[in-house]
């Protein structure tokens, strides 16, 4: 059982360099202008920043959920409230045999995509 977000993070996350950012940008294949990677800089450090704060709040006695719900419907049950949640089933048909006729490139229903970690 999981008793804290350190087991998940072993070691304080560090933070990213200017240069790791526009690492990631290529990787990503996505143009960073200079004045959007030291945006996307600044806001990615302060992601981080904040999940080491995240870290530090005590989860002892805390148990993990199963779903998502799980917990809603806990509290609806105590305080005699019905939730209502809409019935799972399909409302649309995807046409994969279309989708896949202008595909660049595909093999056994699967879609081909160029590779972009060297």
């Amino acid at each position: 059982m999981l008793n804290n977000l350190s087991s998940f993070f072993p070691v304080k996350i560090m933070s990213l360099t200017l240069s790791d950012v526009q690492k990631l940008a290529d990787l990503a294949r996505i143009e960073l202008a200079e004045h959007e990677a030291q945006t996307m800089f600044a806001q990615l450090n302060r992601l981080f920043t904040l999940i080491d704060k995240v870290q530090t709040v005590s989860t002892d006695g805390v148990l993990p959920l199963a779903h998502p719900t799980e917990l809603a419907f806990s509290i609806a049950e105590k305080a005699h409230i019905e939730v209502r949640l809409r019935e799972d089933k399909v409302t649309e048909i995807v046409p994969r045999n279309e989708y896949q006729r202008i595909a660049p490139a595909t093999e056994n229903d699967l879609y081909l995509v160029p590779k972009v970690i060297e």
